[in-house]
């Protein structure tokens, strides 16, 4: 029997409930998905959420820690030499 490790797709399900356009109760969850999937690996997943933060969707309080989620974003991409 075949494990289901559902993480990789809890990104695609966040994508999808922001590209629906959900209420403001929804993005509690779409919070949750993405730390989820940004804990599984997904890189994608770490720029949607600091993306989200930085735009207060996740509440005022968070947006310096999506401000802080570029910022490692962007630091990963210099020192990889992709400028």
């Amino acid at each position: 029997m075949v494990e289901a490790d559902i993480k990789p797709g809890y990104f695609w399900l966040a994508w999808r409930l922001d590209q629906r356009g959900g209420a403001q109760t929804d993005y509690g969850r779409i919070e949750r998905l993405l730390v989820a999937s940004d804990e599984a690996g997904n890189p994608a997943a770490h720029i949607y959420l600091s993306r989200f933060y930085a735009m207060g969707k996740m509440g005022l309080h968070k947006i310096p820690k999506g401000l802080w989620g570029f910022a490692s974003v962007l630091k990963k991409l210099t020192v990889n030499g992709l400028e």
